[in-house]
C-alpha cells in the first residue's frame, strides 16, 4: 500500500531560476521556498569527480506537515534508474546536491525523499524533467522542469493518513484512473 502512495504529495514544490518561478497545483504553494544555506557540497554526497553539470542545483527544504524541519531526511538523486547522487537535510531540513553527473537528457530524473524514521512518514518522488506531461508520470507525482540553474525544492513528509487525505483532496486520483495510458 505504501508503494501506492510512494507517489505522494508535495504540498509545495517550486522551480527557480532567474527568470522563471512555477508552483504545482494552481500555485497555492505561497511562494518561493527559502533556499537553504551555502555550505557547500554535503560531504555525505556522491557524485563523480568529473562529467558534472556545473550549471545545475538541486537544493530544498524537507519538512513535516506541520512545516517544522525534518532533519536527516534520506535525499537521492535517480537518472535512468541509476543513483546518481545523495544528501542528507540538515538540521533546519534543507539540503542541497552540487555537481550533477552528466545524464541523457531523455532519461527519466527522480529525486527520492525519504524521513530519518522509515516507519513514520511515507516517501516522496518527485519527477524532474522536461517533460511535465510524460504519459507514465502519475498525476499524484510532483514534477519539476529542469532547466539551468537551480532547482528548488520544497518537500513535505506526510503520515499514511495525512498523506491520504491529502491525496482524496487534490482529487489526483480520479485524474489517475480517468487518465488513459498510451
Amino acid at each position: 500500500m505504501r508503494c501506492l502512495f510512494a507517489f505522494g504529495l508535495v504540498l509545495l514544490l517550486t522551480l527557480t531560476n532567474e527568470t522563471r518561478a512555477a508552483e504545482p497545483y494552481g500555485g497555492s504553494g505561497g511562494g518561493i521556498a527559502k533556499p537553504p544555506p551555502t555550505s557547500g557540497r554535503d560531504p555525505g554526497s556522491r557524485s563523480p569527480a568529473h562529467d558534472v553539470r556545473p550549471e545545475f542545483t538541486i537544493e530544498g527544504v524537507v519538512s513535516g506537515a506541520d512545516g517544522a524541519p525534518i532533519a536527516g531526511a534520506h535525499v537521492k538523486l535517480f537518472a535512468g534508474g541509476a543513483l546518481m547522487a545523495t544528501a542528507n537535510s540538515a538540521s533546519d531540513g534543507s539540503f542541497r546536491i552540487l555537481e550533477l553527473p552528466e545524464w541523457d537528457r531523455d532519461a527519466r530524473v527522480d529525486l527520492w525523499v525519504e524521513g530519518p524514521l522509515p516507519d513514520r512518514h511515507v516517501p516522496v518522488d518527485v519527477s524532474l524533467g522536461s517533460d511535465p506531461d510524460d504519459p507514465l508520470r502519475s498525476p499524484c507525482q510532483p514534477h519539476v522542469t529542469l532547466r539551468s540553474g537551480s532547482v528548488n525544492v520544497a518537500v513535505r513528509l506526510l503520515t499514511e493518513r495525512e498523506m491520504l487525505a491529502s491525496l482524496k483532496a487534490s482529487g489526483c486520483l480520479k485524474a489517475a484512473a480517468s487518465r488513459n495510458v498510451p
